[in-house]
């Protein structure tokens, strides 16, 4: 009987030293909404420092704008077409970006380079879909035809969902240092999915890849 509170004595003292040590070296529990949290996160390879602020404030901006309902009379006009809100808004997304001040030779250069792309390629199905009601373009921005326009396609919707992903990943890269949730998209960040870009533009993209 000594030898059992013996050892039920042994165990609190050594359970009390253990949690006291935790507590003086600021140990803090991980609760389990944390540690899905946490592993979310990713930490990707350090920017340098040396970029003007007007990129963080080019990227934050633009990425709030994707994200969020696009504020223009035209949308309204069009009765809130996808296809329309996407060629609005790559249409915005690039008028303030800082490209004069372009480190030369930087990776950002190419970045740049495949926003254009991107900018275009929606603008260009926005053309496509509306060529029907003028060969020219005239109807591209024809709110009140909006009602014949043919449908935004699977190309259209992943080309927008592209310029998102990039502007996602140079704001972590501007402005949180190059750690957070990016989606590889970025010659900046080094990712790993940048060519699937390419792809798309040479039409062979799939969701496979």
């Amino acid at each position: 009987m000594n030898k059992k509170i013996f050892l039920g004595t042994v165990i609190v003292v050594i359970v009390i030293a253990v949690f006291g040590v935790l507590e003086f070296i600021g140990f803090t529990p991980i609760t389990a909404s944390e540690e899905s949290a946490a592993d979310d996160r990713i930490v990707v390879s350090k920017v340098p420092e040396y970029y003007a602020e007007e990129f963080g404030t080019w990227a934050s901006k633009v990425n709030t704008m994707l994200s969020e309902p696009f504020d223009d009379p035209r949308l309204k006009e069009a009765k809130y077409d996808i296809g329309f809100e996407y060629y609005l808004k790559a249409q915005e997304a690039l008028k303030e970006f800082p490209y004069p001040l372009i480190p030369l030779g930087d990776d950002i250069h190419n970045d740049y380079n495949n926003l254009v792309l991107l900018s275009g390629y929606i603008n260009h199905y926005q053309f496509a879909r509306t060529g029907h009601l003028g060969p020219n373009g005239e109807a591209k921005e024809a709110t009140e035809l909006a009602d014949q326009w043919k449908p935004a396609d699977a190309n259209m919707h992943q080309a927008f969902k592209f310029l998102k992903q990039m502007v996602n990943d140079l704001d972590i890269a501007f402005n949180h240092k190059g750690e957070g949730k990016v989606f590889g998209v970025t010659y900046l960040l080094s990712g790993e999915k940048v060519s699937q870009i390419d792809e798309l533009m040479k039409g062979n993209y799939s969701e496979a890849n």
